[in-house]
């Protein structure tokens, strides 16, 4: 019984008053401290290697396994598990802690990537995908520890190191991984295969390096924790994300709009969804959208509008900023890399110094209004790009890296900062939530765009360049179909080629890839103003950033001992 009025007791987020987060309960620097901030970064890393290798060499995957036209299904697949179990997963972790949902986050995460390294069918690959991507569903976890051991002073800088270490991977992915695939596709395999390493060395680091003592949420018997739990918002994200995402990716590849299964999808998508927002707004205050997290200012709403926009920016970056560069400017998959690599570099160094800005000045609206006019600038300038423009796309892709970086790590301390410290993971999941959910939307009106306009511009261009020469109308569309494929055979064996009708064919049909390209900038673009927007809106939290530690990772008797064994 008294467990039962603890626990009820701590459930009552608004029952802590005001001036809790001005205590200055910071004791300094632990090794437990930096231990589990480094288990941290660890377990980002390798989630990031997979995030942008999924994206980045999906092709490669598929041209060895089969199954060409489910390239798309990489990405999808992990955004989908991403915005389904990252809030239900926070939730959870409160009850019975952050360390074992990494721990076994990372074992999922191996067996995933063993079973993608080994598969020899577009099935089995995608049954690894889905298997390896449940481990994205703690990364909000990663983003709530890092910030709720360390002072909220600091908590854009620690959210910077956190950036700093997915832009690590990402370098690591594309150089690397593009090393491994630059002469044969098989070379995916031995990709994954250190993906199985990291992301086992990964779960060990938790286990042995993460050690926080319980937290009140966690008392209470097993019975007591399942009953909080928001199930019913469980069952319609769940069900509502994964229609939603189908129907889009299904849209016009290969079934048109029209088709009932396009249809019925997406309405039953829709309508979970739609159902969500009702019964948490009007039913539920306490579960997954927890009503005490809107309650003090607009922050946390403008939070999730920016994440949403930030992911539909990504994954246009991650899903086709790679294949525009394959296709148009380079034919070495690891230059292909390393123009992809200068977003992270850039992204780097402009998280580093936007953090000490923030420390200094405690402001996010401006940095924020900033890194998205930063975003909108680049697609604004890829949108017009011609086959002459490989220089000038260097520098752009700086400006973009700048503002990606910047624009997660502001949203992220954003939202963690305006809600309450028993709401920080729960915070973090409905945030990267929204990015992922951003993402999928993003990613499935990018591909409808791409498909729609690709065969019409390449065709165009490729039979006003090549009729002229003499190739014969019955051979045009073979000749289109492998220039497409790169299938060199099939290309020669046709009649009336010749190197002009070649050289000038695989010249109009970059000149096809860009004005597909173009269409997906300039929607980018679009929903880039829309971020400019909503952190123009932002209010800058400037009281909130105080030495307090929402949940230190050591007790107060601990870091005594600690600090009477250092004098």
């Amino acid at each position: 019984m008294a467990a039962e009025k603890q626990a009820a007791h701590v459930e009552n987020v608004g029952s802590e008053p005001a001036s809790a987060t001005d205590v200055e309960n910071y004791h300094g620097l632990t090794t437990t401290c930096i231990l589990a901030y480094v288990a941290n970064l660890f377990m980002v890393f390798v989630q990031m290697t997979v995030l942008i290798g999924s994206g980045a060499f999906a092709r490669d995957i598929t041209n060895v396994v089969g199954g060409t036209d489910k390239a798309t299904w990489f990405a999808q697949i992990i955004v989908i598990v991403t915005a389904a179990l990252g809030p239900p997963i926070s939730q959870a972790a409160n009850y019975w802690g952050r360390k074992w949902f990494m721990v076994v986050g990372g074992g999922f995460g191996f067996a995933g990537s063993i079973i993608i390294s080994r598969a020899t069918t577009i099935t089995a690959a995608l049954v690894g995908q889905v298997i390896m991507s449940l481990s994205l569903g703690t990364q909000p976890l990663i983003h709530a520890i890092s910030s709720e051991i360390l002072p909220r002073r600091y908590r854009a800088v620690v959210q910077s190191g956190v950036m700093n270490a997915m832009q690590a991977a990402g370098v690591v992915t594309l150089l690397g991984g593009g090393a491994m695939i630059r002469d044969l596709h098989e070379g995916f395999r031995a990709f994954w295969y250190l993906n199985a390493a990291l992301y086992g060395t990964a779960s060990i680091s938790y286990a042995l390096l993460y050690n926080p003592p319980p937290r009140p949420t966690q008392l209470g018997t097993t019975l007591q924790k399942l009953r909080r739990l928001d199930w019913a918002a469980y069952i319609l994200i769940c069900t509502g994300m994964t229609l939603f995402v189908m129907a889009l990716t299904w849209a016009d590849n290969p079934y048109p709009w029209s088709d009932a299964r396009v249809l019925s999808t997406f309405i039953l998508g829709v309508g979970a969804l739609a159902a969500l927002g009702v019964y948490e707004t009007v039913f539920k205050k306490d579960g997954m959208f927890h009503h005490s997290l809107f309650k003090d200012d607009r922050n946390f709403a403008l939070a999730n509008v920016l994440m949403f926009v930030e992911g539909t920016a990504s994954f246009a970056l991650n899903s086709y900023f790679p294949l525009e560069m394959a296709v148009i400017f380079e034919t070495d998959p690891v230059r292909v890399g390393l123009r992809y690599s200068v977003v992270f570099f850039a992204s780097s160094v402009g998280v580093a110094l936007v953090s000490i800005v923030v420390v200094k000045r405690r402001m996010l609206r401006w940095p924020l209004v900033v890194s998205y006019v930063f975003i909108t600038l680049f697609f604004v300038l890829m949108a017009p790009i011609s086959l002459t423009d490989s220089n000038n796309v260097w520098g752009y892709a700086v400006i973009l890296g700048a503002g990606i970086g910047i624009c997660l790590t502001l949203a992220v301390t954003t939202a963690q900062i305006s809600a309450p410290p028993e709401l920080i993971a729960l915070t973090s999941g409905l945030v990267i939530a929204m990015r992922a959910f951003g993402a999928a939307v993003g990613l499935a009106i990018y591909t409808a765009i791409f498909n729609a306009k690709l065969p019409g511009a390449v065709g165009s261009k490729v039979a006003a360049a090549v009729m002229p020469l003499g190739l014969s109308p019955d051979a045009l569309e073979p000749f289109i179909g492998a220039l497409m494929s790169n299938d060199q055979e099939l290309l020669m064996s046709l009649p009336d080629v010749n190197p002009a009708i070649l050289g000038a064919g695989a010249h109009a049909m970059r000149e096809g890839y860009l004005v597909a390209f173009r269409y997906i900038y300039i929607t980018a673009a679009a929903i880039g103003v829309a971020g400019i927007t909503a952190a123009a809106c932002i209010i800058d939290p400037k009281d909130a950033f105080t030495l307090h530690v929402d949940a230190p990772v050591e007790s107060d008797s601990t870091v005594d001992l600690q600090n009477e064994s250092k004098a």
